[in-house]
């Protein structure tokens, strides 16, 4: 329950919401695991609390300037919405399936389903939380519903690997919240790039805006596995290190200056290059070595790989820029 100072806060978000669309993205953010989770307590079925989310936000999106605020937490109203975004749900699919009555609930049967949706979104913060490898294991196993195999060729390892990091995620998470908390929440994960793609669907003026909307653009419109992610990664710091070279070499094959002209600017400022080239690499290396969740450095295996494949794409990348500009007489 929020206190006074949250509720104001959150009146203010609400106001700034109506007045920029695009501020609702942070309303989003906010309830959506709640209301994916209430979605599910309404249907036990991930398709169906997809649907019940997608309609609930949707309906809330386009409604928010006639949205009044009264002094209760905005998640009533959504909660609302999605109740009765369940109840059309289930209209819909009668035609085709014999599906349960939605009755009017008392408020002790709403007071349970609340508890409920509390204790499947604390479960899946838990998840977002653990470390790299270990939430992607089980988002695959639980949110995507694939075998040991599926997920083995995913992630490039071996089955006994993933056999390990899921033992090892399922022992932190049953250490937080026990285990029948722990059955109840992840039969329902969500299913990864759900909440980005319905994110962008009902704001999709949002990702123009600043530099993580470039960013999220990227991702969208490129589709890299880690390997391949981070290989471009360390080539694009071993391309930084080298640019001089290149530029020198790309300036002295369209005439506009001299061999001699050129190597002197490479020799000049070629150091610089490569310095900026290591801070790249430095950032990137930690991001690499770092767990997620908590921003420490952890010295595993799967980052020593990642590590090395980012490193071998620098040294390739720049070794090449050298040996160009010294084939070319440059330096």
């Amino acid at each position: 329950m929020l206190d006074a100072k949250q509720l104001e806060a959150e009146q203010r978000l609400v106001q700034f919401s109506q007045r920029d669309p695009s501020r609702f993205a942070q309303l989003y953010d906010r309830y959506f695991d709640r209301i994916y989770s209430f979605a599910l307590t309404r249907t036990s079925n991930r398709a169906a609390a997809e649907d019940v989310t997608a309609d609930t936000f949707r309906q809330a999106f386009e409604n928010l300037p006639r949205f009044q605020w009264r002094g209760v937490p905005f998640s009533a109203w959504l909660f609302r919405i999605a109740a009765n975004a369940a109840a059309d749900y289930y209209q819909r699919s009668s035609r085709e399936q014999v599906v349960p009555d939605i009755q009017v609930e008392s408020d002790a049967s709403w007071e349970n389903r609340l508890i409920e949706v509390e204790t499947r979104t604390h479960l899946f913060d838990l998840v977002k939380r653990l470390p790299n490898d270990q939430r992607r294991v089980i988002q695959m196993r639980f949110g995507e519903e694939l075998s040991i195999s599926e997920v083995a060729r995913a992630m490039g390892r071996s089955e006994g690997a993933v056999k390990s990091l899921q033992h090892r995620a399922m022992e932190t998470l049953r250490a937080r919240v026990g285990e029948a908390r722990l059955a109840l929440g992840l039969r329902g994960l969500p299913a990864r790039g759900f909440k980005a793609r319905l994110r962008a669907e009902l704001i999709p003026g949002l990702e123009a805006r600043g530099l993580s909307g470039l960013l999220a653009r990227l991702r969208a419109a490129v589709s890299f596995d880690r390997g391949t992610g981070l290989a471009v990664a360390g080539g694009g710091c071993g391309l930084a290190a080298g640019a001089c070279c290149v530029g020198g070499t790309v300036v002295n094959l369209l005439g506009f200056a001299s061999a001699a002209a050129v190597g002197a600017f490479i020799e000049t400022w070629l150091p610089y290059f490569f310095s900026l080239s290591l801070v790249m690499m430095t950032v990137l290396l930690f991001f690499v070595l770092r767990r997620e969740g908590s921003g420490r450095v952890m010295l595993t295996r799967s980052a020593f790989r990642s590590s090395a494949v980012a490193g071998s794409a620098y040294g390739v990348v720049f070794a090449a820029t050298m040996a160009l500009s010294m084939a070319m007489g440059l330096y």
